[in-house]
């Protein structure tokens, strides 16, 4: 693929404070409302999107309130009936619709934190870990299951990021950012679905994989954390010429389909925060942006609210 052929996506950047990692923009159809996180500051944003036409120069989405959590805040997720399941630091916790938090105890070894979540089609929450310190090969792809219980889908992880599912939710998607990969799995049969040897990798990216996301066409959205790009993949993991977006000048950390319609983007960036890199801080990094979707997205399922987990499997 001729990488200048891609187009630069026209973007409408959130009025909102500049934060360090924002990350993991969700919209939850029941309430009608676009959330997302800032990881380092603990922030839960929660904005509204407005139909129509943005020829009148006004914002598609407006924040509404910010929710400041307290810890490093991996992923916010709605929950059925209101509120949200997060990772929050060492812990997994819910969070009511006014913002009072109920945690589960430490859950990790203190340099890991919990990362990038998703809900899956049955409505549990699926999530990965990190090191602090830097991928040590060690991490987690975990589902807290309606009991309470977490199993472990995918050990041996080096800095687990984005969560998807396919249109028929048979198939899994999980970014490895220090693999530079994307794998699958098959998914929904809870006798094969953490079985050894079952994850497959989809597709290598030229770059860090971040946040990913599927469209209605079953075709995956991977935003490549250092090359300014968001990919399209097809189905059958075919990079689609002509279809990356360029997001020149940003790191852009995370991808997801909003509003009514899902026919609009929101697109975060982020900060790099590793000491190395502070020198390429880009002066729109640590933003929400908006854009009109070139296709529509997938609705996503909300939690199930459950009983929080007491313990991790043992490694």
């Amino acid at each position: 693929m001729h990488r200048d052929e891609s187009p630069e996506l026209a973007l409408t950047r959130v009025a909102s404070p500049r934060g360090i990692l924002p990350e993991g923009p969700v919209w939850n159809a029941e309430s009608r409302r676009l959330s997302w996180v800032d990881i380092e500051l603990g922030r839960l944003h929660i904005a509204a999107v407005d139909g129509g036409s943005r020829a009148d120069g006004e914002p598609r989405v407006r924040v509404l309130s910010v929710l400041e959590l307290g810890d490093q805040l991996g992923c916010a997720l709605p929950a059925e009936g209101g509120g949200w399941v997060c990772g929050l630091g060492r812990r997994l916790a819910t969070v009511s619709p006014l913002g009072a938090v109920t945690e589960s105890e430490p859950l990790l070894d203190k340099s890991e934190r919990f990362n990038d979540g998703h809900i899956d089609p049955q409505g549990r929450l699926v999530i990965g870990t990190l090191n602090s310190d830097g991928p040590d090969g060690r991490q987690l792809l975990l589902r807290l299951e309606h009991d309470g219980t977490l199993t472990t889908l995918q050990h041996g992880v080096g800095i687990s990021n984005g969560i998807a599912w396919s249109p028929d939710g048979s198939t899994l998607f999980h970014a490895d950012t220090a693999a530079r990969t994307i794998f699958a799995r098959d998914y929904g049969n809870a006798a094969t679905d953490s079985a050894e040897g079952s994850q497959r990798p989809f597709v290598t990216v030229d770059g860090m994989p971040d946040g990913i996301a599927i469209d209605a066409e079953g075709c995956l959205w991977v935003t490549v954390f250092d090359q300014g790009r968001v990919d399209r993949y097809s189905p059958r993991g075919e990079l689609l010429a002509g279809q990356s977006i360029l997001v020149p000048d940003v790191h852009v950390s995370s991808i997801a389909f909003v509003g009514d319609r899902l026919d609009t983007l929101l697109l975060t960036t982020g900060m790099p925060i590793m000491r190395q890199w502070l020198r390429r801080r880009r002066a729109d990094d640590g933003y929400a942006f908006s854009a009109a979707a070139p296709v529509r997205g997938l609705p996503t399922r909300a939690w199930l609210p459950g009983p929080l987990p007491r313990n991790l499997p043992l490694r």
